[in-house]
């Protein structure tokens, strides 16, 4: 049960329950996913059992927003967030279910608490956007941070390879909670106060009648000091624990709601890691780079097929020996606008899926880098 790939679908289910919902998640796109399913039965002196495991299962995963690879272009922490436009939002709505009403908390509906919530990442930093609808805005700089309206990012800085984090966990797989106050960002979990304030990077904007707005760029090095962890280099494809918790005062001055997006988390993800939900950096998971099998004798980069395509399509290359290999798609400004490979590979042959669902329709350039060859060659998108 903690091997690689194991995820948590649902903790302390009843005596009795006959059903539990497993929320099938892909990025970006719906996609055919296929899962084996385990339960573990625990008695009341907290024995275990030996887990009871089905066969395959196979069903169609929903696509989710992801953690955008690059940088949004000319971003400004300004509370205007037009630069956020080409990347999907993670949403919170309680009107489509993509948000979850923890227990023992009250939302009266979208105008009352919902957001879209962004994450880009680039090597050297985190960058985090919240459009917050809240029909009443409060804020009391004597109030505890979670006691206004402030949202709250778990996450995780680590390829999450493994079952979740019961704890949270330092080192080379830390797990944060960062706080987006009015007056400062901070992290909960190890606390650290004011590691942010408004100014160049952070920005925290009412939209008057309406809610407000937050923005902000976290160096990687900020987050490691927290608690002396290890800097995280991102790649395209890691899974990536991550939550949120959205807290609204209203005109008590006081919490009264809560929005997240993980449906485990009632007011519980601030203690455990386990409560998280999970996303991934770009648009693929770690299988989607696939080795034939095939022994490549020469560096090559084949044609994309399809092409002209909308809004996918497949990238093959090979390399004859073990190499560092990026594959890198630019836009005809020559702006990286996706990092598909960014790893060492061994000899083969290897077909990686591209998804433009988020960009334009016109001409787009992939480079493929493998130790001295290099190639380029064109595609284009026609939505």
């Amino acid at each position: 049960m903690k091997a690689d790939g194991v995820e948590l679908v649902k903790l302390a289910v009843s005596e009795g329950v006959q059903m539990v919902d497993h929320e099938l998640k892909y990025p970006l796109v719906e996609k055919d996913v296929s899962y084996y399913y385990a339960v573990v039965c625990v008695d009341n002196a907290g024995n275990e059992s030996n887990p009871g495991i089905s066969g395959k299962v196979t069903n169609l995963a929903k696509g989710v927003a992801t953690i955008n690879p690059t940088a949004p272009i000319n971003f400004k922490a300004d509370g205007d967030l037009s630069e956020w436009a080409a990347i999907k939002p993670i949403r919170m709505f309680l009107s489509d279910g993509s948000g979850h009403l923890a227990a023992n908390f009250k939302v009266d509906g979208d105008a009352d608490l919902s957001l879209n919530a962004y994450l880009a990442v680039d090597q050297d930093n985190l960058y985090v956007a919240f459009d917050v609808t809240d029909d009443i805005v409060s804020f009391n700089p004597l109030n505890a941070p979670w006691e206004n309206d402030t949202p709250d990012l778990f996450i995780g800085l680590y390829n999450q390879l493994r079952a979740s984090h019961t704890f949270y966990m330092r080192g080379n797989e830390p797990d944060y909670h960062l706080l987006f106050a009015k007056d400062r960002f901070l992290c909960g979990r190890p606390w650290v106060d004011s590691l942010l304030v408004p100014g160049a990077n952070y920005n925290w904007s009412e939209k008057f009648a309406s809610g407000y707005s937050v923005e902000a760029k976290i160096p990687w090095t900020l987050l490691a000091s927290i608690g002396s962890d290890s800097v995280f280099h991102p790649q395209v494809g890691m899974k990536i624990p991550i939550d949120y918790s959205i807290n609204d005062a209203d005109a008590t001055g006081s919490r009264e709601g809560m929005l997240t997006l993980s449906k485990l988390n009632d007011d519980t993800s601030y203690d455990q890691a386990i409560y998280w939900t999970y996303t991934w950096i770009g648009d693929k998971t770690p299988v989607d780079v696939k080795d034939e099998g095939i022994v490549a004798t020469s560096f090559s980069l084949a044609q994309n097929y399809p092409n002209p395509f909308n809004p996918t399509t497949q990238i093959k290359y090979s390399i004859p020996k073990s190499s560092f290999v990026s594959l890198i798609i630019f836009d005809v400004l020559g702006r990286e606008v996706s990092t598909l490979v960014n790893q060492a590979q061994n000899n083969g042959t290897y077909t990686v899926s591209f998804n433009a669902a988020a960009f334009s329709t016109g001409v787009y350039v992939y480079k493929l880098e493998a130790g001295d060859f290099t190639s380029i060659k064109k595609m284009l998108l026609i939505k």
